[in-house]
């Protein structure tokens, strides 16, 4: 009997840590030096990788003193994103907000720094023309490969 009890408890905690891995989204969000809620960091284009051009800088300094920023809301489901395209002019600054419509899906931006999950944001700043590709982060069944679209600077 006391086997069979230390077995389920095992399992119950099991459970627990499995459970508490897989919940929501992080309310972390990447900081620059003055803590603003945003990264500097400038990305070779690889077309290994999927982007195109020759780089991309993620900076928010310019975007945060003109005030001029778009946002992109990004929403994934079961096996697609809302759109198979986002376009985004050079030089321009936008707010990339990322959220599931259905299932628990996240995103990575092959070639830049963006790696969100559900009501997570990063502002960017896209310096050099190229395609990039999205992928979903978080497996999400049968058709998780097939979860892409791409970002489009021009």
């Amino acid at each position: 009997m006391t086997k069979r009890k230390l077995q389920i408890m095992l399992a119950a905690i099991t459970l627990s840590v499995t459970l508490a891995a897989c919940g929501g989204g992080s309310s972390d969000q990447p900081v620059d030096a003055n803590g603003e809620n945003a990264t500097n960091v400038t990305t070779p284009g690889n077309a290994a990788n999927g982007a195109t051009g020759n780089g991309t800088n993620t900076n928010t300094e310019s975007a945060e003193t003109s005030g001029e920023i778009r946002e992109i809301v990004i929403k994934g489901s079961n096996f697609e994103f809302d759109q198979e395209e986002y376009t985004i002019s050079v030089g321009e600054t936008v707010k990339l907000i990322y959220q599931n419509e259905e299932g628990n899906h996240g995103i990575f931006v092959e070639g830049v720094d963006v790696r969100l999950r559900n009501n997570e944001e990063k502002v960017v700043t896209f310096s050099e023309a190229g395609t990039f590709e999205m992928i979903c982060t978080v497996y999400c069944g049968a058709g998780h490969a097939g979860m892409k679209s791409k970002i489009i600077v021009q």
